[in-house]
């Protein structure tokens, strides 16, 4: 098993019921995706970058509008 596919497989231990929920949604997207083009990895990149920065607004913040 690859590096990234352990760390994954360790960090799903950790996250609660509701984030792998999350997690899952995302997974099941990537799947269907064929392919990311540029512009949808550099948009991703760009998300990681701000996420690292704490510059994001928690699920739940939004939710409640």
């Amino acid at each position: 098993m690859n590096s990234v596919k352990q760390e994954l497989t360790g960090v799903l231990d950790e996250l609660s019921n509701e984030k792998l929920k999350m997690l899952w949604y995302f997974a099941q997207f990537l799947m269907e995706t064929d392919e990311l083009g540029a512009e949808e990895i550099a948009a991703l990149n760009r998300g990681m970058e701000q996420f690292e920065k704490g510059e994001y607004v928690r699920f739940d913040e939004i939710r409640r509008g």
